[in-house]
């Protein structure tokens, strides 16, 4: 659904499961269930990774893909 390049160059990149997949090369490096539903954005910047899904949840990462604070816009 998105794909971001982080500053270390590795790709990140959203699916319609709710995955976020961490590349290195041509090679998953890692797979974060990180939204109930469809990853519809993601926006990197040196303080790490912003996702935003379907679900209406925005969830903020690390620069080495932590999981940090979850904001619920759904209402």
């Amino acid at each position: 659904m998105c794909v971001v390049v982080l500053s270390n160059g590795r790709l990140v990149s959203g699916s319609i499961s709710g995955h976020i997949y961490v590349w290195d090369g041509r090679n998953c490096k890692k797979a974060i269930k990180s939204h109930d539903s469809a990853v519809n954005s993601l926006y990197s910047c040196a303080a790490g990774v912003v996702s935003g899904g379907r679900d209406g949840k925005i969830r903020l990462w690390s620069p080495t893909m932590e999981p940090g604070a979850t904001f619920d816009i759904s209402g």
